[in-house]
């Protein structure tokens, strides 16, 4: 049964550059056995719906400032091919009546082509350079 999440949990999750302590966050709240290298996140709805009304301009606010009430993240773990793990996380957010769905991909880059971990590295550059 997939657990809900908390922002913060969430948040931790994302913002999250030590591996071994995303594998502890992982592990200790959704009882996940895995090993993750690195993160595939297209966490990235805020800034491509950043001219949505809402009660605050997504733009100008980083997600720690977003409120709790908007968000409820469920996450729920599956393996690909036994070596590819995956976490969709289903939004239940509503935008002007719309759900939005994100999927995030942790992966050891060392088992996968190496044009998608460098597909991957290149989006977590420009991630970081706009951030």
């Amino acid at each position: 049964m997939p657990k809900l999440a908390t922002i913060k949990q969430y948040i931790d999750i994302m913002n999250c550059a030590d591996w071994d302590k995303l594998n502890n966050i992982l592990i200790d709240n959704f009882h996940f056995k895995g090993r993750f290298i690195e993160t595939w996140y297209l966490a990235d709805y805020i800034e491509y719906n950043r001219n949505v009304s809402l009660p605050f301009h997504c733009k100008t606010k980083k997600l720690e400032q977003i409120s709790e009430q908007l968000f409820r993240y469920k996450f729920e773990i599956c393996i690909i091919d036994e070596k590819i793990y995956k976490i969709n996380i289903d939004q239940l957010i509503t935008i002007k009546g719309q759900h939005i769905n994100q999927t995030v991909l942790f992966y050891d880059k060392n088992l996968i082509p190496k044009n998608l971990a460098s597909k991957n590295m290149a989006y977590m550059e420009k991630i970081a350079k706009r951030n």
